[in-house]
């Protein structure tokens, strides 16, 4: 972790974004599971598991407690399961922009709007880093998430199949 802050402090800007969007959808990371799936392009480096593992991994978690789940995608067709599910207290930051192909995102903008829009996912991601529980897939932002929690606490990853803790 101090190399994470010696070297990778969010600026002033980001953490500015980061608490504007805490106060704007009203996020209690203390009671809030954050879920990543990075889908569209991703698939070509790693296996991404099925939007029904992610969703049942959720319920498992969920149970009987009463918390809030921020889910942050960059796949429409996984958005669109998890909210046909009709799961309770869902944030998303709309802020944040999905995708219906499998090109990436970054691949269909310009730099200008890929460096706008990295923005707030970047401050998603760091708000996603502080949530009680993190689901996630495998691959660089996830790893990020986790240098800025500090630990592997609470954490789910998916990888080689299955989801590890």
């Amino acid at each position: 972790m101090p190399f994470v802050e010696k070297y990778f402090t969010p600026s002033i800007h980001i953490n500015h974004i980061y608490s504007h969007l805490i106060k704007k959808y009203n996020i209690d990371v203390n009671n809030c599971i954050g879920l990543y799936y990075r889908g569209t392009d991703k698939r070509e480096e790693t296996s991404l598991g099925s939007f029904e593992i992610y969703y049942n991994k959720l319920m498992n978690i969920i149970d009987t407690m009463n918390i809030t789940i921020l889910i942050q995608t960059d796949s429409y067709p996984f958005l669109n399961y998890m909210i046909d599910k009709n799961i309770k207290n869902v944030i998303i930051i709309n802020e944040n922009k999905c995708s219906y192909n499998n090109n990436g995102i970054h691949n269909e903008n310009s730099k200008l709007v890929n460096f706008n829009d990295i923005q707030f996912l970047f401050a998603t991601f760091l708000i996603i880093s502080k949530c009680k529980y993190l689901i996630c897939s495998s691959g660089n932002c996830s790893v990020w998430m986790m240098y800025y929690r500090g630990n592997a606490n609470n954490v789910y990853q998916y990888l080689g199949g299955s989801f590890i803790q």
